[in-house]
């Protein structure tokens, strides 16, 4: 239900013809022939911006992380303290090739242990095969 409804529900009988009157007044008021005043446009300032091709390429930012295909675990077949490092991290290695040099003063000694031992073991060899053969010649007898 709209106002001019419920207004005109209010109105009595006989007000309605006035009130009829009034709008047709008014309405009729509306459309005089004098000429509406003219409004004067503003012209207001824009930004003109010319679309070409860009220039740039085009760069486009991920994050992640990078692995090697393949990942070998490596070790020295020895201990000691590494005194150089040959290659770079990510560095292409072809098999063979040396990668780092450990000190080799711990490996050294454990040489000369291994050669002590072995030396101890020859000994003891000839002395076993000296008593062999004593044991021998004193069976034969």
């Amino acid at each position: 239900m709209s106002l001019s409804s419920s207004i005109l529900r209010k109105l009595p009988a006989a007000g309605l013809p006035t009130a009829a009157v009034v709008a047709a007044v008014l309405g009729l008021a509306g459309c005089s022939q004098e000429k509406a005043e003219v409004v004067q446009e503003v012209v207001r300032p824009v930004k003109v911006v010319e679309i070409g091709e860009a220039q740039a390429t085009r760069q486009l930012d991920y994050s992640g992380s990078v692995r090697a295909r393949t990942e070998m675990n490596l070790g020295f077949r020895i201990a000691g303290k590494v005194t150089e490092r040959l290659v770079d991290i990510g560095q292409h290695v072809n098999e063979g090739d040396v990668l780092a040099r450990v000190d080799p003063s711990d490996y050294e000694l454990s040489v000369k242990s291994a050669a002590a031992s072995l030396d101890a073991a020859e000994r003891q060899v000839e002395t076993v095969d000296l008593a062999r053969k004593r044991a021998e010649q004193l069976y034969a007898k």
